[in-house]
């Protein structure tokens, strides 16, 4: 449990003793996906390596800012899978090691929790989960897993609303009368 916001390492980090030594996987609320098969890939991928693995999406360069960005050790195979060397956390455009993005799909070895425990606060007293992960990738396996299924971003207004759009529409049981409604809407 988490008594007040201090960054996503610290979250992860109160849930050591729930894990115990078993890979586990982290999902953020604010990132919904449709469909399973990211993290049933993520999770064979942590399997079949030993390492962690992390989702991935490639945006466009100028999003990249926005988000934790890898820095693949090679090619993406042909199921979407990488090897990857470090990563940072939004960097600059002209820093950004590729346009490969970290989203809220997380499948990690408990050797992260003695890392994060280690970690010093950031600028903002916050504890990056980030910063672990950056230091398991320097040190060993650690993969991610391109992405193929939808994604919203709910963490902004924008990316809320076409969420909830989104869903609706696909929606068998409101989907039909909630598309005419906006069809008249937009008219």
């Amino acid at each position: 449990f988490q008594d007040e916001p201090r960054g996503l390492g610290h979250a992860v980090g109160c849930a050591r003793q729930a894990v115990g030594d078993e890979p586990f996987a982290v999902l953020l609320p604010d990132e919904l996906m449709s469909g399973s098969q990211l993290l049933s890939q993520m999770i064979d991928v942590c399997e079949r390596t030993g390492g962690s693995v992390v989702g991935l999406k490639r945006v466009p360069m100028h999003e990249v800012d926005a988000y934790g960005v890898i820095a693949p050790a090679g090619d993406l195979d042909a199921a979407g899978v990488v090897a990857i060397s470090t990563m940072v956390e939004k960097p600059p455009v002209a820093d950004a090691p590729s346009d490969l993005i970290i989203i809220g799909r997380y499948v990690l070895t408990n050797d992260v929790f003695d890392l994060i425990e280690r970690l010093p606060p950031g600028a903002k007293g916050e504890i990056q989960l980030t910063d672990a992960l950056r230091q398991q990738a320097e040190s060993g396996p650690f993969h991610g897993v391109l992405s193929r299924i939808g994604r919203h971003d709910t963490g902004n207004p924008l990316g809320w609303l076409t969420a909830v759009v989104d869903l609706a529409i696909d929606d068998p049981t409101v989907g039909p009368e909630f598309t005419a409604w906006l069809r008249g809407r937009l008219g």
